[in-house]
């Protein structure tokens, strides 16, 4: 059975919300286990061979886990009492890996295509919108921290942990946001960076130690861009710029080449128009489920021929 497959088998199971199937499933999984697998027709010496094979595969198993935790362990023999303490010992291996397996899932990974919005709820409860055309990578520390990477745009809803475990989303520009519980939203794509706050306070903290670490409070956002490598902090309303995941984006004059830029890599449509064009602020509502009603938007305001040939848009 795959680790992935296991790993989810064993927590329905804990949780209590297994399936009858999925129970089965696992009891089997364990039955196999402990059985080694036990042919009919093997020998007594055979027979011990053979656990031997496993119990020794067991703790190898666990070993990758925890390097160091057992030493070399002799053959078995062929004493019964031998071989029960044995399966016993096996018991309590195949316990503790399921243990591991539960609670150090393993980095996982998270990706959406162009114009796709992704719910996903990660291991230990925190919830994550992931936009158009990006990557999220999660693997929690050996201290218990919540380690993510993103390369695109997501929005967080942290949960708090009864041991306070950090949540720590890595960006480009060796930037970080570390936090504990709160909402907020995070841009990271092509070396730009933007984090906007709802609620809760996190922290961003610069890697590189050029520029001290910020809190941000509600309806704050940060900003470093290649063009602007300085740090910027300001005041912005939040909630309407989270909008994005459920169907409607409100910007106040926001440059339209900033948008077309957004379009681009959230839904891999480009925008062709001369540069004056992209100077033009725009102030309203994108409406994220149909963007190419936006279009229809634009050439309202501004008096302009948007004219569609496959991913591009040509603006006359």
């Amino acid at each position: 059975m795959h680790p992935k497959q296991l790993q989810y088998l064993i927590r329905c199971y804990r949780e209590g919300t297994a399936t009858r199937e999925e129970r089965e499933l696992l009891e089997m999984h364990w039955k196999q286990m402990l059985d080694a697998e036990a042919e009919d027709g093997l020998s007594q010496a055979q027979r011990s061979a053979q656990e031997h094979d496993i119990f020794q595969n067991i703790v190898h198993a666990v070993q990758q886990h925890e390097p160091g935790s057992f030493r070399p362990v002799r053959p078995l023999g062929r004493n019964r009492w031998v071989m029960l303490a044995a399966s016993l010992v096996g018991i309590l291996l195949i316990v503790g890996t399921a243990r591991l397996w539960l609670y150090n899932p393993g980095p996982l990974e998270y990706r959406t295509a162009y114009g796709e919005r992704k719910h996903i709820v990660l291991p230990e409860g925190s919830e994550v919108w992931l936009n158009g055309h990006s990557t999220l990578r999660y693997a929690p520390d050996s201290l218990g921290n919540r380690q993510v990477w993103l390369d695109g745009e997501a929005q967080f809803s942290v949960r708090h942990t009864a041991n306070h475990n950090k949540f720590v989303v890595h960006m480009a520009n060796q930037l970080n946001v570390e936090v504990l519980g709160t909402v907020f939203n995070v841009v990271n794509r092509h070396g730009d960076v933007n984090v906007v706050l709802r609620s809760g306070a996190v922290r961003v903290v610069d890697q590189s130690r050029e520029t001290p670490d910020i809190v941000l409070k509600p309806n704050e956002m940060i900003s470093r861009s290649r063009a602007k490598p300085v740090l910027a902090k300001a005041a912005v309303q939040a909630q309407p710029r989270l909008g994005w995941k459920d169907g409607a984006m409100y910007l106040e004059n926001k440059p339209l080449g900033e948008i077309f830029d957004w379009i681009r890599d959230t839904y891999g449509i480009t925008v062709q128009c001369t540069p004056g064009f992209r100077n033009e602020t725009f102030a309203g509502t994108i409406p994220t489920d149909s963007i190419d009603s936006y279009f229809n938007m634009i050439e309202k305001l501004y008096q302009v021929k948007a004219r569609k040939d496959g991913q591009t848009y040509v603006i006359e």
